[in-house]
């Protein structure tokens, strides 16, 4: 479903970065679920290489998007992704050093991040648009 933003910008996000971001989101509610039953790090590790992968093909189809409408704070996202990144490296750390419960707090930022991030890339997408036309 589009925006009302959306319809009058006349823009359509491609219908694949909404699919995979809530991918992701279902990713990092499998991961949160998975440890929280103290499940094999055998059976978490699949989990995470999907979650890594996801989000950079996320990110990188979001980065080409910015790049197209010349997004003043492409820099500053790309920054954001990376973090983003390097954050499900903390969290596989973590596991590894059998920290649980550091592990749900890294889901649940990543779940908040993912939440946050989308409203205010897709407000800055949508003003930029609307700046250069």
């Amino acid at each position: 479903m589009r925006s009302s933003h959306q319809e009058s910008c006349g823009i359509r996000k491609p219908p694949v970065i909404e699919s995979v971001r809530r991918n992701l989101i279902e990713k990092v509610r499998q991961l949160h679920q998975s440890i929280e039953q103290k499940n094999d790090f055998s059976q978490i590790i699949p989990i995470i290489d999907e979650l890594k992968y996801q989000a950079v093909f996320y990110f990188t189809q979001k980065e080409k998007l910015m790049i197209i409408s010349r997004s003043i704070s492409y820099h500053h996202h790309r920054r954001e992704h990376d973090r983003f990144i390097w954050k499900i490296t903390d969290l596989q750390s973590e596991l590894e050093s059998n920290n649980s419960k550091q592990a749900i707090l890294i889901c649940k930022k990543l779940q908040k991040w993912l939440c946050d991030h989308r409203t205010a890339s897709g407000q800055e997408f949508f003003q930029a648009h609307l700046d250069r036309h």
